[in-house]
């Protein structure tokens, strides 16, 4: 056989056998975690993370809900998938809004602190602290987009300075948004920009994908299942 046929095939193979590894974890999940106190209210996490695989990477999980309704238990499908799969979730609750009731911009300061607890906490968690993203859905991909791009903008930064991680970085190297709420003008011009300024942007259509897929479970009958696969490629290639 051609030698280049061989080392073709053996490194297909390898590429096979790590794919097959990285979704064999177990899952370990401790709910209930208490990762920061905002105007009196105790923000939970619950956290999924694959058995065995020190300092794995981790996504914080924002769930959808258009700022309203919705909670971390979006997340119990998407959150053992992903850590069968190699990656840590954080999924958080963040502060709604109510009627008559000033809370912007609270749940983006929420979501920065999740990512701020991980990576503080880092070592009892088990993660890298250099490899953290964001997931997120709907009003959560909008959220996560706010604070992987302005996070330390004045506007989200200058609040919650007494927080316990308040000086820890909350900076993030991803963020996988489903049907995120966006301006489409500004996210089109956006776009362009980051392009230009070498950031990568991948879009994928999902056909006859509805609102809220991300809440069904992640097998081969689902949407999730679907997307699955390609989120964690490109977790592969970027996180």
């Amino acid at each position: 056989m051609n030698t280049s046929l061989c080392a073709a095939a053996l490194a297909a193979w390898v590429l096979i056998a790590t794919a097959m590894a990285r979704a064999d974890y177990e899952v370990m999940t401790r709910n209930d975690i208490v990762f920061a106190e905002h105007d009196g209210v105790k923000l939970l996490g619950d956290f999924y993370a694959p058995k065995g695989l020190d300092k794995a990477p981790v996504l914080v999980a924002v769930h959808g809900g258009g700022w309203q309704v919705g909670n971390r238990k979006f997340y119990s499908n998407w959150g053992p998938y992903l850590a069968r799969n190699g990656y840590a979730v954080f999924a958080i609750e963040y502060r709604l809004m109510k009627p008559g009731v000033k809370t912007y911009p609270g749940a983006i300061y929420d979501a920065k602190a999740a990512v701020q607890y991980v990576r503080a906490n880092a070592r009892d968690l088990g993660i890298d602290p250099e490899r953290i993203g964001m997931v997120g859905d709907s009003a959560g991909a909008h959220l996560s987009s706010l604070v992987a791009l302005a996070g330390e903008d004045p506007a989200f930064s200058s609040e919650y300075r007494s927080d316990p991680n308040a000086s820890v970085p909350a900076k993030v190297k991803v963020v996988v948004g489903f049907y995120g709420v966006y301006d489409m003008l500004a996210q089109w011009e956006h776009d362009l920009f980051t392009r230009q300024a070498g950031f990568f942007v991948r879009t994928v259509v999902i056909p006859g994908a509805g609102h809220f897929f991300v809440t069904d479970p992640v097998d081969e009958t689902s949407f999730g299942g679907f997307a699955g696969p390609k989120v964690v490629r490109f977790l592969n290639d970027a996180l």
